[in-house]
């Protein structure tokens, strides 16, 4: 039975790079685990300017690509133009992203890293690069944020949330290792999906 769960999801954050690689190795060893990658802006949700809205930025702002504020917006929006050439060329660009930022510290202030991932995830490179600035892509990440923020209560990433319960925030304090990872997940799955009553569990450092 294929278990289902949605990500929301920065490109920014290091703990979403260790997920990630973490339940990439969770899905090639089990095949029963669905995942649906969900954004969310912690360039939004920490910004308190009154008014100002990442996904905005394009069609408002001019200058927006001088702001480091809005500098993850290219990322986001190379991921949904990849995400018009399928869903797998959407999971090989957000896996090569995620590598070509946190590994090899390619550049998100500029078109470094997501033009890197593009021509290594085997996209319709001249397709994607004619696609990735219609301001109708940043339709997804105002809709994903939004739900996050307003139904869900989310406040960082990764954030995981299995049909049924409540959502988990997890820092992962290391890459997990090829054999630990399922039983860390079946570990995580029992706890955050089955056992509603834990509402959190911190460690003071």
């Amino acid at each position: 039975m294929t278990l289902h769960v949605d990500v929301f999801f920065d490109y920014l954050c290091p703990y979403v790079y260790r997920a990630a690689l973490w339940l990439d190795e969770v899905e090639r060893q089990t095949g029963e685990m669905a995942v649906r990658w969900r954004y969310f802006s912690l360039a939004q949700v920490n910004s308190r300017a009154e008014g100002w809205y990442l996904w905005e930025q394009p069609t408002v702002n001019p200058e927006w690509e001088r702001h480091r504020s809005a500098r993850g917006l290219r990322a986001f929006w190379g991921a949904e133009a990849a995400r018009r050439q399928g869903e797998e060329t959407f999971r090989r660009f957000h896996m090569a992203l995620l590598r070509a930022y946190h590994e090899e510290r390619l550049s998100l202030d500029n078109d470094e890293a997501v033009r890197a991932a593009a021509e290594r995830a085997g996209l319709d490179v001249a397709r994607w690069e004619e696609e990735r600035r219609d301001p109708a892509l940043l339709e997804a990440l105002r809709a994903d944020h939004t739900e996050a923020r307003e139904q869900w209560e989310i406040f960082g990433t990764p954030t995981f949330l299995f049909p049924g319960s409540r959502p988990a925030y997890l820092k992962l304090d290391n890459v997990v290792s090829a054999h630990e990872a399922v039983p860390y997940w079946e570990t995580f799955v029992r706890v955050v999906a089955q056992q509603p009553l834990f509402l959190e569990i911190k460690r003071p450092h």
